[in-house]
């Protein structure tokens, strides 16, 4: 009754989500991000999460439907893609063989352990896999 289609409301959900992981991205956005500020945002990231577990239920629901991604493809791509840009940029600074490879990768990671809370919080470690990412990313990474 709130929305005028499905595709509204589609859209309202899947905007608020990305608007909520992308907030807390490049804090002082300059375009570069130091350990200090990927490391706020894993932690914001995850706290948002864990703070709203049915709201993201709900969106993992909808992003992992291929007719809404297909529909939404394009959003996606201009909504990720300076973030993309940017984690691209901090692991060819870092050093990493592939930056591109590593920065796909880190992306995987964070929507798989979000998922995988998101299905089962009461027994998913999500702090200690928050650490984790922590020490491979960022604390054990290449200076």
């Amino acid at each position: 009754n709130y929305f005028e289609s499905k595709e509204e409301l589609l859209k309202i959900i899947i905007k608020k989500g990305v608007d909520d992981l992308t907030m807390f991205f490049d804090r002082n956005h300059d375009g570069v991000i130091t350990n200090d500020e990927l490391e706020y945002w894993i932690d914001q990231t995850f706290a948002i999460m864990l703070k709203n577990t049915p709201f993201w239920k709900l969106y993992f629901s909808m992003v992992m439907q291929p007719q809404v991604m297909k529909h939404f493809e394009q959003d996606f791509s201009k909504l990720f893609g300076p973030i993309m840009e940017v984690l691209l940029l901090y692991f060819e600074k870092k050093g990493y063989e592939d930056p591109m490879v590593e920065m796909r990768l880190f992306f995987a990671l964070l929507d798989g352990v979000g998922m995988h809370y998101i299905v089962d919080p009461e027994n998913f470690p999500v702090e200690g896999v928050i650490k984790r990412i922590k020490e491979v990313y960022i604390k054990n990474n290449k200076s």
